[in-house]
């Protein structure tokens, strides 16, 4: 949809006109809900802050993009409007939409009725809106359509916070903004690099098996497996909930890395080929030796992944719902915490985790 904001075309945007158009059009507003008789044909549940929010907002953008007080209102700009900016950057659940029509031809009728404005801009405004109402209710159902500001604002209230809290807001903000540059990196499109996790390289250093029967340890291959993995970290913490609510980007990255890593270096094991008593034998290894920053998240990123894999079919059916047994079994063994977020007991890094694991490798 064109956005005519900029149109050099257009007269000057000016600060008094815009401040004279929302003053009377507050006051016709006001008018309108004290007039019982017009205000009979209003939808039940709309009130007059409801019917406010309407009109100037109508109003307002009307002139910012097209430079029509209501008073030289067209279809186009009309059109444009309800078409446009309501359904791309109106922050509001798809059913409250319907409402907004019927509220605004019933105003439009009230002001030509009171000589406001002229009967043919009424008229005319009475019918751009009954034929756009539609168009627009349909538009807001489909997410495609909201402009970034919204789907911020949209995201907001589906998780129920409060606009007025600062702490809350920074707090879904910076998730947000973490989970829309995943998915965008998810799908090769630029992305703030500094936004989403990057794992280290120390899978290069891994102490590995050199042969099983007919496979051969390749470097090629463990970092095409470890970027493999990364992705998959990347998907399951963008688009769980659960998980990116509760846990960072870092805990699942870390939680699904460090475990398939250790799958391929010891036993040249991929995805497709995880077994389960070597999936049991590493899951085991980690918690034991607490080498992830929060153990809490191993067996919940564990299972999410490992359900979106069969759900892919990138794993067997069969294979992910044993090796999802192995988690929920596993998992009883994670230390409980005292505080959310915080183990009990020493925490090792990963890099000491995987030189104990070179020397136990030693002992065998």
């Amino acid at each position: 949809m064109t956005d005519d904001t900029f149109d050099r075309e257009l007269p000057q945007w000016q600060q008094d006109v815009a401040d004279d158009i929302q003053a009377y059009t507050k006051k016709w507003v006001t008018q309108f809900v004290q007039d019982k008789t017009a205000w009979k044909a209003v939808p039940d549940g709309v009130n007059q802050r409801d019917t406010e929010f309407y009109v100037t907002t109508l109003t307002k953008r009307i002139y910012d993009q097209y430079r029509k007080t209501p008073k030289t209102w067209t279809k186009k700009a009309i059109t444009g409007v309800l078409t446009g900016y309501f359904v791309s950057n109106i922050s509001m659940p798809p059913e409250d939409y319907i409402p907004i029509g019927p509220t605004l031809t019933a105003f439009v009728d009230f002001v030509g009725k009171k000589g406001f404005v002229r009967s043919i801009i009424s008229e005319r405004a009475h019918r751009a809106i009954a034929e756009a109402a539609p168009k627009m209710v349909k538009l807001a159902q489909n997410p495609k359509n909201y402009g970034p500001a919204k789907e911020v604002g949209t995201a907001m209230m589906a998780a129920n916070v409060d606009p007025s809290d600062p702490e809350a807001v920074n707090a879904f903000m910076d998730r947000y903004n973490q989970i829309t540059q995943t998915q965008q990196a998810l799908k090769g499109q630029q992305y703030n690099y500094a936004s989403v996790y990057h794992p280290d390289e120390q899978y290069k250093e891994m102490p590995h098996t050199e042969t099983i029967g007919q496979r051969h340890w390749r470097l090629a291959t463990a970092t095409r497996f470890h970027h493999q993995l990364t992705e998959y970290a990347w998907d399951t913490w963008a688009n769980v909930d659960e998980l990116n609510k509760e846990y960072s980007q870092a805990d699942v990255s870390q939680a699904i890395i460090t475990l398939g890593d250790a799958l391929y270096a010891q036993y040249l094991e991929s995805p497709k080929t995880w077994q389960s008593e070597h999936f049991r034998e590493v899951f085991a290894d980690i918690i034991k030796r607490q080498a992830v920053p929060n153990l809490q998240a191993l067996p919940a990123s564990w299972e999410h992944l490992l359900h979106r894999l069969i759900d892919t079919a990138k794993i067997p059916k069969k294979l992910g719902e044993a090796l999802i047994a192995e988690v929920r079994s596993g998992a009883k063994a994670v230390p409980k915490v005292s505080t959310p977020g915080h183990l009990q007991g020493k925490v090792i890094s990963m890099k000491t985790y995987k030189r104990q694991l070179k020397k136990r490798k030693r002992r065998r």
